[in-house]
């Protein structure tokens, strides 16, 4: 359609009392495709009366022609309303008056220069929305040299394809000297997102994996579950297009002349937590050592699968151990004990019941749930009762899922110890939640798990 049919529609459009106040002005720079520093450029209108009646983004400075048009269109589809004219066509920039009103005078709408504050406060929440990071600087603070090996690694790691190597429901554990465990499962087994996610501590670990599990029967969804509803950060190593890095990490890689890791793109790494991207937690030497480690075994197994590693490898910020796979367990006490406790209604074989019932097991710090609740329903089927179902372990407080299984093979799993440094933690049965007693007690006679069940009065179950 021509530029002069879409006028006479516009024409034929009915007229409103309005103002409309348009701009164009610069965007905020970014990163183009070839590693060049380019701007965007964006012509926005709004309404007198407040609201956005039209935006366009643009590579390059907007004409005076470039305006009209774009404000022409806007009356055939604005973002709000039915299609229409304004009365008034308002302007900042008096050098473009001329030029709308030539345009514009043909579909009989009149142009004043004036103040445009709407479109101005319009223009800075825009711009302050496609500002705001969606990474975060992760190369300016470290020395040039660790930029360097930090790539060499990331591009050796992503050429050894280890996704063909380490099993994606696995975990590689890791530990900087003087610093606690972390955990990072491979990324890359369903040909999207290649890289590796960190999770702060082995809880994390299983909040994530169980995350799009529901509480509750009934609260079955199929949406994919929010990672920070779960866990307070997210952190990892990913592929990102130039255009999606920071200026400050952009200048970095320019300056070093730095390849593209992969795919045309760069590996950095990022943390995510509910107030955006963070700086991360563990250093980019950690990252760098356990890439080598990584590529190091996948390239000795020639593609066969990993099946084990344990690396110490020295860096800047001390000793980093990196274990495959990781249980969890890596930390535990080897010493300490503690008592679980929680009700439950059971059934008699024959199908007596409900009975109230509480059991309680003394295990070693270092116990997985899963192998306690197997322990657990041992004891009650040898007491005569029936099977009991013990699959949903929750954080109360936040309803967040720290496992969902049944059988003690199930991971990832918390173990007693992990639990017991929380506020509270419950068991889920039927529509309910229970509450888990955990406390440390002295060490027992005997080694091992040890589990009774006790019939308990009714009115004695919150005692």
């Amino acid at each position: 359609m021509s530029w002069e049919t879409f006028r006479k529609q516009v024409a034929g459009l009915p007229s409103t009392p309005e103002r409309w106040e348009l701009l164009g002005a610069a965007g905020p720079e970014y990163w183009d495709a070839g590693n060049s520093l380019s701007r965007a450029y964006v012509m926005l209108l709004a309404s007198s009366d407040g609201p956005v009646i039209a935006a366009q983004p643009l590579d390059a400075a907007p004409t005076a022609h470039m305006l009209a048009v774009f404000a022409t269109m806007a009356c055939l589809g604005p973002s709000f309303g039915e299609p229409r004219r304004p009365a008034t066509l308002i302007t900042a920039d008096d050098s473009m008056v001329p030029e709308l009103r030539a345009q514009l005078h043909a579909v009989g709408v009149k142009v004043q220069h004036g103040g445009t504050p709407n479109a101005a406060e319009a223009y800075e929440s825009l711009m302050a929305y496609v500002s705001a990071p969606t990474v975060a600087d992760s190369l300016t603070h470290a020395a040039d040299d660790t930029v360097r090996a930090y790539f060499r690694a990331a591009e050796a790691f992503y050429r050894s394809r280890p996704w063909e190597a380490l099993a994606a429901e696995k975990f590689v554990g890791f530990r900087l000297e003087g610093q606690p465990w972390r955990y990072a499962t491979i990324m890359g087994h369903g040909g999207e997102e290649y890289g590796f996610a960190v999770y702060d501590d082995w809880l994390d670990a299983c909040r994530m994996a169980y995350a799009h599990m529901p509480t509750f029967g009934d609260e079955w969804t199929d949406e994919p579950p929010d990672p920070l509803v779960a866990v307070d950060g997210l952190e990892g190593l990913s592929l990102y297009p130039p255009d999606m890095l920071t200026q400050a990490d952009a200048e970095v890689i320019a300056r070093l002349r730095v390849r593209k890791t992969w795919k045309g793109q760069y590996a950095l790494v990022q943390r995510h937590a509910m107030e955006g991207v963070v700086p991360a937690l563990n250093a980019l030497e950690a990252y760098t050592a356990i890439m080598q480690v990584l590529t190091a075994r996948v390239e000795r197994a020639r593609g066969r699968t990993v099946t084990s590693i344990k690396a110490q490898v020295g860096t800047d910020h001390g000793t980093l151990e990196v274990v495959y796979p990781a249980r969890g367990t890596e930390d535990a006490s080897t010493s300490l004990h503690y008592q679980v406790e929680f009700t439950d209604n059971l059934f008699r074989r024959g199908g007596i019941g409900p009975i109230p019932c509480r059991v309680r097991a003394v295990v070693p710090a270092a116990t997985k749930w899963p192998k306690l609740i197997s322990a657990v329903r041992t004891a009650a089927k040898e007491s005569g009762y029936r099977d009991t179902y013990l699959d949903n372990l929750t954080e109360p407080d936040e309803l967040v899922t720290l496992w969902f299984g049944h059988g003690s093979a199930v991971e990832p799993s918390p173990t007693v110890e992990q639990l017991a440094g929380l506020d509270s933690v419950s068991i889920g049965l039927g529509k309910r939640l229970h509450p888990v007693f955990i406390r440390r007690v002295p060490a027992p006679s005997q080694p091992g798990i040890s589990a009774s069940w006790t019939e308990i009065a009714a009115d004695d179950l919150t005692n």
